[in-house]
């Protein structure tokens, strides 16, 4: 937009990137959301507290297509706690927010590809006060209360994996 000088509102932006991938929207918006339909619903959240998240990617490819087909048959026994998850941001709770992390692929997922559930179950003898992964996966991420215990567990992910990266929320 500000390099072809095109001058599009972020609703605009929205909408054309919502024809390339449900998660454009809110990457154009940045922040925290509440996402919802397909992700192209956002609802504003307060900000994210301070913390250092990890992130991991094995060396695999997760096809998308193929965990939504056995999600339709898998029997789902954790669902996320939305509005929990909520207050916890609104009071800046990071100790809450790390324990309602929740992703119904998860299970699917993590039995189709083990090492997604040990590099979660890693993360958290790390330091991690939370991991949980990403979309449908592989990516794992983990919330770590300092820079320095992601450090350390950035570390020791870093010998077998190529794709590992410690960020902070943006607000």
């Amino acid at each position: 937009n500000k390099l072809c000088g095109a001058g599009l509102t972020a609703d605009e932006l929205c909408r054309i990137g919502l024809r390339l991938g449900a998660d454009v929207p809110y990457c154009i918006l940045g922040g925290t959301y509440l996402a919802e339909g397909i992700g192209e619903r956002l609802t504003p959240l307060p900000p994210m507290p301070k913390c250092t998240i990890l992130m991991v990617k094995p060396a695999i490819n997760v096809s998308t297509a193929a965990v939504y087909n056995a999600i339709d048959n898998a029997k789902i026994e954790l669902r996320p706690d939305t509005q929990a998850v909520s207050d916890a941001l609104g009071r800046g709770d990071i100790e809450q927010i790390a324990a309602g992390l929740s992703n119904v692929m998860g299970a699917v997922t993590e039995d189709m590809y083990p090492i997604v559930r040990g590099i979660k179950e890693k993360m958290i003898k790390n330091g991690a006060i939370g991991a949980e992964m990403s979309g449908s996966g592989p990516t794992v991420f983990g919330i770590f209360p300092d820079f320095a215990s992601a450090k350390r567990s950035h570390d020791s992910f870093a010998y077998q994996f190529k794709d590992v990266f410690i960020t902070e929320p943006v607000n």
